[in-house]
């Protein structure tokens, strides 16, 4: 999509409605309210830990990466369209 220079915005969406309706019929499917509270508790820290690992990764990228700079110049300009 991106190469044919279409935005892909749409397709996100879709990719994360997809994937929210997949997780809601898993958890319907659970025997107990309770167990599905439990997975959507480690599904919400294994959510948390990734972003917090992430963020870390990018504050000590100075260190991590050798002074080697990041280039998010790309990044912004494709979330700005």
């Amino acid at each position: 999509i991106i190469a044919g220079g279409d935005d892909p915005t749409y397709a996100l969406l879709a990719v994360g409605a997809a994937a929210a309706v997949v997780s809601v019929l898993l958890l319907l499917s659970e025997q107990s309210v309770l167990r599905s509270l439990l997975h959507v508790a480690v599904a919400a820290a294994l959510l948390a830990l990734s972003a917090i690992i992430g963020w870390v990764a990018l504050f000590a990228w100075p260190w991590i990466g050798r002074g080697d700079l990041i280039r998010i110049t790309p990044l912004l300009r494709f979330f700005r369209r």
